[in-house]
């Protein structure tokens, strides 16, 4: 197959470029590097894969989609940060919304038709008295970067129903592992991660009891693998783990991992836009795809742990 992935060189995407590589796909990688780097691709970088370092705004990415006419495309590109998305929502709906709409454009100008999404399940569905969340809970977002989610699916259902696309959203929970930067957009496991090993300490804002759905990026790409093998119209799936982990845990299993239990977390004021509770149910995803995760907390912290220790030693 022909694979375009927008934001490739990023933490999930370089992981979803690799595995399309090692299918024996060839791909096309398009990312500005705002928070990717090309180091992510060096691992796996062959005749198969083209990187090219464009905005997914730019007049260059479209065409470079449309002159690739892709079998897929997999769009991971994205302002990621709901703090950010806070502070500059204007910027966040020139990436996130009309960013799409550019890539988009390229592919129905092009013969492609199958499109991946990487949404936002924690995002989403805000304060959720019934967790875990299924996929039709009302939409509470608490952030900019949670309503560019939404109306991005709406978008595809327009693409779906005037232009026979095959979109399928996948609503992460909070993705964390190999990667992952500990700067700029980064999830709290990478931060933790980082921070721990230099034997320094966290912060933690809020209480430090709001929970989070962690999910491990391997799981997340093999939830991309089995969506690409059935794309039908329009669909959308919850990726988590139904596991509810309080970011107060986290820290102590963090910083049992990197032999940092003696340095003691500092409290900060909690940050607008955040969620205090979320967590993802997966049975239609189970069922639909048969897909559910395989790699527990536990093993997936001893995982990253391993490789932030590799990158500190370069």
């Amino acid at each position: 197959m022909k694979i375009c992935v927008t934001g490739g060189a990023g933490f999930i995407g370089s992981h979803l470029a690799e595995a399309y590589i090692k299918r024996g796909d060839h791909v096309l990688v398009l990312d500005n590097l705002s928070a990717g780097s090309e180091t992510n691709l060096a691992s796996f970088r062959s005749s198969k894969l083209t990187f090219l370092p464009l905005d997914i705004r730019s007049k260059e990415a479209r065409e470079k989609v449309k002159e690739f006419s892709p079998d897929l495309i997999n769009h991971h590109a994205a302002q990621k940060s709901v703090r950010e998305s806070v502070n500059n929502p204007m910027e966040d709906a020139d990436i996130n919304l009309l960013g799409l709409i550019n890539v988009m454009e390229g592919a129905r100008e092009s013969s492609c038709r199958n499109v991946i999404f990487a949404s936002s399940g924690g995002a989403m569905y805000g304060e959720d008295p019934n967790l875990p969340s299924h996929e039709e809970v009302p939409k509470s977002p608490y952030s900019p970067y949670a309503t560019s989610k939404i109306a991005s699916e709406t978008y595809f259902q327009y693409y779906v129903n005037l232009w026979n696309f095959n979109v399928t959203s996948l609503r992460y929970a909070n993705v964390y592992g190999p990667r992952q930067d500990a700067a700029g957009e980064a999830g709290v496991v990478a931060i933790f991660m980082e921070r721990l090993l230099q034997k320094k300490p966290i912060e933690i804002f809020g209480s430090g009891l709001q929970t989070r759905d962690f999910v491990f990026v391997k799981d997340i790409v093999e939830a991309n693998l089995k969506a690409g093998s059935a794309m039908n119209g329009f669909q959308y799936f919850n990726v988590g783990t139904e596991t509810e982990t309080s970011i107060k845990q986290l820290s102590d299993f963090v910083a049992t991992i990197t032999e940092a239990a003696f340095i003691q977390p500092q409290m900060k004021e909690a940050k607008p836009g955040e969620t205090i509770r979320s967590c993802l149910n997966t049975e239609k995803i189970r069922k639909a795809l048969d897909w559910k995760p395989g790699t527990s907390l536990q093993a997936g912290l001893q995982e990253t742990a391993q490789w932030f220790r590799e990158k500190s030693r370069g």
